[in-house]
């Protein structure tokens, strides 16, 4: 019995033993296992904050963003209004021409295309141009051209020739431009057509550079 007794503790001893181990081993290979996704999830958690810290700054990109393009767009509306207050009255043109129609889009909100009209004893002089550029510059070139052709209308009344207003602006916008020390390269300047209506004779003369009659 005696020997029974030492050999049931001895078993005893040995699968606690056994048992321990595996316990050990077991408890070192889940400790692995639970620093392993502690650090995954400490590494998940740094790259959430560092992400909420990037869209932090692209929302604030982007605020900064949309108010600079709404300040751009308003300066471009109010631009517009000033553009098109330049223009001839439209219903001054269908008053003197019957069976016409206008229209005028500009591409960028403000652009470089416009036209003039005078009116001096039996002619109609009416003028369509095309700035090189679009936006800005090109409604920059508008303006010039526009400034020009009212300063110097006078001038343009003493000859009936539409060939004296391409003349005319092919001096003076180089002219302008050079005294703000700007030079036009070969691809910039103004097209555009001329034409001069006598309305006793219903005669038409025109001229155009880069821009035909029809």
């Amino acid at each position: 019995k005696k020997n029974m007794i030492n050999i049931w503790l001895i078993s005893v001893l040995i699968f606690v033993f056994i048992l321990t181990i595996i316990l050990y081993r077991q408890y070192r290979v889940q400790n692995k296992v639970n620093k392993a996704l502690n650090d995954q999830k400490n590494a998940i958690n740094q790259q959430k904050i560092e992400i909420e810290i990037q869209k932090e700054s692209i929302e604030k990109a982007n605020t900064i963003l949309a108010e600079k393009n709404k300040q751009i767009i308003d300066s471009l509306e109010y631009a517009k209004r000033i553009q098109l207050s330049l223009l001839p009255d439209s219903n001054l043109l269908r008053s003197k021409f019957n069976d016409s129609f206008l229209w005028y889009q500009p591409r960028d909100i403000v652009g470089g295309d416009f036209y003039w009209y005078a009116e001096f004893k039996n002619t109609i002089c009416l003028v369509v141009l095309d700035c090189s550029g679009h936006g800005v510059p090109g409604a920059f070139m508008t303006v010039l051209a526009n400034t020009l052709l009212n300063r110097h209308v006078f001038d343009l009344k003493s000859d009936d020739s539409p060939s004296k207003v391409l003349g005319f602006l092919d001096d003076n916008v180089k002219k302008e431009l050079n005294q703000q020390g700007i030079q036009l390269s070969a691809f910039e300047g103004i097209d555009l057509a001329a034409c001069m209506i006598d309305r006793k004779s219903r005669n038409l003369k025109f001229s155009g550079a880069k821009m035909p009659l029809y």
